[in-house]
């Protein structure tokens, strides 16, 4: 047997004997019946390799374990047996990722954890190891500062920026704008403080209340935590807006769109360019909105066209403003099937990528995009039943899946199979699946036997994002919130996705003919 194939032996190996201690009362209990004479042994000898090897097994189990509290577990023995090695430095850092996604109270801890980790390596580091090792560092600067102004350590998260732009000048990196960013968002975090305590001593202050308020809608795009402190007795244009714009978009009555996306474009002459681009894209989205559900042709509704025109017109004049945009790059020519593919079989074709039938097949393309960006998705389905196409989609620090059309219409459906919907979505959105969260659309109108065309752009606004897809250049999915909202399932093969970009299908003939990035901010990272 070879080592690769006696590697993947042990490791499912590893998580049959954990299925069957799933019975077991508690994690401890179930990790000592499959692990703990392993775990010892490798903890209490001189070499590391042991450690480091065992450390990979754990992060793999950890990975496809369904219980929690197992996983939780899993993570912190590799991450503490990786230590011991500066080779399973890497494996320590991926244990404590998928620490914080699966336990979030954690997330601070962890992300310390990481950029300990990613100090050491730039410490310790030479030649070009030592710029990457120090482009790591400015990015784990600048997740920990994140962690710390969610905790309102404002002190903290301006110290891990001042770090984080030493090191980005010192090893030139392209992260330097990102660190910038951070930073500015920290000194407005700083704004807020006083204005919370003015708050504090005095509830009626409404002069605190209304700056502190517009801060959070304006500054840092959040009306949910404006709504906050809202006076809800009060007979106020700005408390009831807020109100209203906390509330998701679907929610929203059609006359409450159509105000919003006035009361948006308002705001939006109240700031500086980035607030003005965020403020426009609200106003943008109520548009939008209101349209979908206003089909009367009456002069409403064109009073609403040359808004959405307007506002459109001018988020295009702040992008003219902005740097030249970068090259596309194929991501099709990085993929290659005989190392990246997780599930199903994949080849190469003179006019693309295909893929034959299987169950949530996948194949994981080494990019992860660090930034804002622009992916380009072209393909045609020819034959198949299954839960659709699968475009993998890292969204700053959450990852999901957008499915494109889960089944077509004559599949039935039956309870063992309880995906035959014909849908489109992002998955897992507040942990639901696609075909039952906010961004489901039905039906998905992705025809078999048709060529497609998706057009994705994800921004970043600080920890929140944006994802707005279209399909054969028209309006699809628009989604907003939280990047820690996003997560990206475990596949039917209990594979679970690498954080990267990646193509999938289920139970069908596809042909990808088109996979292409384009960066914005930031840079693409080669995996």
């Amino acid at each position: 047997m070879t080592r690769p194939a006696l590697a993947a032996s042990l490791v499912w190996a590893a998580f049959a004997a954990l299925a069957a201690a799933a019975h077991a009362a508690t994690a401890e209990e179930q990790f000592e019946s499959v692990y703990g004479k392993e775990y010892r042994a490798a903890a209490g000898s001189r070499e590391t390799s042991d450690d480091v090897a065992l450390a990979g097994q754990l992060l793999a189990a950890a990975r496809t374990a369904d219980d929690s509290d197992l996983k939780a577990l899993l993570c912190e023995k590799a991450y503490q047996l990786a230590l011991k090695d500066a080779s399973g430095w890497p494996t320590a850092v991926a244990a404590m990722d998928l620490l914080a996604a699966t336990v979030p109270a954690r997330k601070a801890e962890c992300v310390g954890k990481v950029m300990t980790i990613r100090q050491n390596a730039f410490n310790t580091a030479k030649g070009a190891a030592w710029n990457e090792a120090g482009d790591a560092l400015a990015a784990a600067l600048v997740a920990l500062a994140e962690t710390k102004i969610e905790a309102e350590d404002v002190v903290g998260a301006r110290g891990c920026c001042v770090r984080a732009k030493e090191v980005a000048e010192k090893v030139r990196s392209a992260r330097l704008s990102d660190v910038e960013a951070m930073a500015a968002l920290v000194e407005v975090h700083a704004r807020l403080s006083p204005l919370k305590g003015a708050i504090k001593m005095n509830p009626a202050n409404r002069d605190a209340r209304a700056k502190l308020m517009k801060i959070y809608l304006i500054e840092l795009d959040d009306p949910e935590s404006a709504a906050k402190f809202v006076e809800r007795d009060r007979d106020d244009n700005l408390d009831k807006f807020i109100l209203v714009a906390a509330m998701n978009v679907s929610s929203v009555p059609e006359r409450g769109c159509i105000q919003l996306g006035y009361w948006y474009c308002g705001l939006a002459n109240e700031t500086g360019p980035a607030g003005k681009a965020a403020m426009l894209r609200r106003a943008q989205t109520y548009y939008r909105r209101f349209l979908d559900m206003h089909t009367a042709q009456d002069p409403e509704r064109s009073k609403a066209e040359l808004a959405l025109q307007q506002v459109e017109t001018a988020l295009a004049g702040l992008a003219s403003t902005a740097p030249p945009e970068a090259e596309w790059v194929d991501l099709l020519k990085a993929a290659n099937p005989a190392r990246h593919a997780l599930a199903g079989k994949w080849s190469v074709q003179a006019n693309g990528l295909a893929v034959a039938p299987f169950p949530d097949a996948y194949l994981a393309i080494p990019a992860l995009p660090e930034g804002n960006y622009e992916l380009q998705a072209a393909f045609t389905r020819m034959i198949g039943t299954g839960r659709g196409v699968i475009i993998a989609l890292p969204v700053g620090s959450g990852m999901a899946l957008l499915r494109l059309g889960s089944c077509s219409s004559e599949y039935s459906y039956s309870s063992s199979y309880p995906y035959a919907y014909d849908s489109s979505g992002l998955e897992l959105v507040e942990g639901c699946e696609s075909h039952a969260n906010s961004t489901t659309r039905t039906p998905s109108k992705v025809a078999t036997g048709q060529h497609h065309v998706v057009d994705i752009t994800v921004t970043l606004e600080g920890s929140n994002a944006q994802v707005t897809i279209k399909l054969n250049g028209k309006n699809y999915i628009r989604w907003t919130g939280a990047q820690s909202d996003l997560t990206c399932p475990v596949l039917r093969n209990r594979k679970q996705p690498p954080r990267a970009f990646g193509l999938g299908v289920d139970t069908s003939t596809v042909l990808f003919d088109t996979l292409r990035v384009r960066m914005i901010t930031g840079q693409l990272k080669k995996l």
